[in-house]
């Protein structure tokens, strides 16, 4: 059992059982129905507001078991609405509630998480409430990719075990994502530097990458040649061109989902995540594909 000095230390993350329900609130701010919690809820305000403590309340969210098709939703990263505890028990981000610091109970049993699940449980929080929100064209013309992309991130098998080398995927748009026609699009995929030899490393003139030839043999092919090529060798460069090539050829298939002229075209690219710079990437958007590596 917790008492007031370590609930003086609450952090995001924290799991609370001993809360018994949360309040949904109608228009008018009466009480619509009460969300039972028997599982307890988590700590959703960040850590700085926490320990500053000055509004007096913190934000919280219930934890329930998932099972069946929710839970293995969840674990492929198909919804942004919950976010994983341990084992089956996830935190459901769809209902939030308020609580008055001062009424915690110090009877309360709390349980604190580990600085890795903590972080994973802030990826969650940023991901459910600020993702970017994209126009529904730009939706349609991208589901061919992230639909193989879902597909394969978390299986076993050659373009699984590829897409664990990739941190993130973002999308540039220019003009701008208002523009009624005429976007170009570029699909920023930023791969760990442990995976792709830095450009200022490679002496291109005694790179013998030969003529490519996994385009008929499409994406599980050019996963598959990259796994057999060793990770700093400078053919991986050109391995990695022929990866994003791919994936070029699944955002094009997407294309006809679009308006006429609403796309004037789309490309790809492959960097390492130290070779961006940092108005490119605060004037990109992420592609919301957060299971791929974060290492």
């Amino acid at each position: 059992m917790s008492s007031t000095d370590e609930f003086e230390e609450l952090r995001q993350g924290d799991w609370l059982v001993g809360v018994s329900s949360l309040s949904v609130l109608n228009a008018s701010g009466g009480v619509a129905r009460q969300e039972a919690t028997p599982l307890g809820v988590v700590v959703l305000t960040q850590c700085c507001d926490l320990a500053k403590n000055d509004t007096g309340v913190l934000h919280v969210a219930p934890v329930v078991p998932l099972e069946g098709k929710l839970l293995a939703d969840a674990k492929a990263g198909k919804t942004s609405r919950y976010g994983h505890l341990e084992g089956g028990y996830y935190i459901d981000l769809a209902i939030v509630g308020t609580l008055d610091r001062d009424s915690i109970a110090e009877d309360l049993e709390r349980t604190p998480l580990d600085t890795q699940r903590r972080v994973a449980l802030a990826g969650c929080i940023a991901r459910r409430y600020s993702r970017f929100a994209y126009p529904g064209d730009i939706v349609e013309v991208l589901r061919p990719l992230s639909t193989r992309i879902r597909e394969k991130a978390l299986k076993s098998g050659a373009i699984g075990e590829v897409l664990q080398r990739v941190v993130t995927m973002r999308l540039e748009c220019e003009p701008d994502w208002d523009a009624p026609a005429g976007l170009s699009l570029t699909l920023l995929v930023l791969v760990s530097p442990k995976f792709l030899p830095s450009l200022g490393d490679i002496d291109f003139d005694a790179v013998d990458a030969g003529p490519k030839q996994m385009r008929k043999q499409g994406l599980n092919g050019a996963a598959e040649a990259l796994l057999k090529c060793e990770v700093h060798s400078p053919q991986t460069t050109s391995l990695w061109e022929e990866f994003g090539d791919e994936l070029l050829a699944l955002f094009r298939e997407g294309l006809g989902n679009a308006p006429p002229g609403y796309i004037e075209g789309v490309q790809v690219e492959v960097l390492r995540t130290d070779e961006i710079n940092f108005e490119r990437y605060r004037n990109t958007v992420d592609l919301d594909f957060d299971y791929l590596s974060n290492t």
